[in-house]
């Protein structure tokens, strides 16, 4: 009988080691893995751009600063691949790469119990300042999009602004945001 809890121990002790080993060797994303030099230059631009609003006197709320060592995983679609660079509850950043590597644009995406009125519009401007947009143009055309008819349950406003293509997406039946800073080709 000892015999047979011996082996049981030692074949759950095996078992726990095992356990141990699969998980050391999830795959989990490594830090900096496909942030490319221009994705990096993007996180300290967006990031100095946060601290100058965040040590102002500015009437926005704290906005947090990007953390590159600290991304998500690499998500592979059939076109682009994406990776998640920044996420709270009421917005979340990614950044878009063609499928040798390179950067093609931004993708922001606002929810939360008033995604008109969180930081995710916020984090929105210090993209638009982070690539060099023109605040003014994208103040216009986010107007455009929040005075929609109220009956459209989607609305879309696509704009050019320099190298890049910007599409405001609002749907208002889900309560979400989307906007994409795709780099024109």
């Amino acid at each position: 009988m000892k015999k047979l809890f011996v082996l049981l121990f030692i074949a759950m002790i095996l078992i726990g080691c095992s356990e141990k080993e699969s998980k050391a060797t999830i795959d989990k994303p490594k830090a900096n893995e496909l942030l490319n030099q221009e994705a990096l230059e993007f996180i300290k631009k967006y990031n100095e751009n946060v601290n100058f609003l965040n040590d102002g006197k500015n009437d926005i709320s704290r906005i947090e600063i990007i953390d590159a060592e600290n991304v998500g995983k690499i998500n592979k679609e059939e076109k682009l691949d994406w990776q998640e660079i920044y996420r709270n509850s009421d917005y979340k950043i990614s950044v878009k790469y063609n499928k040798d590597g390179g950067v093609i644009g931004y993708h922001l995406y606002i929810s939360g119990e008033d995604q008109y009125n969180n930081n995710g519009l916020a984090a929105a401007v210090i993209i638009i300042e982070t690539l060099g947009l023109d605040r003014s143009l994208y103040r216009d055309k986010l107007n455009e999009m929040l005075n929609s008819p109220e009956e459209k349950e989607t609305v879309d406003v696509l704009y050019e602004d320099q190298d890049y293509q910007v599409d405001l997406f609002d749907t208002k039946e889900l309560g979400k945001l989307v906007m994409n800073f795709d780099k024109l080709e």
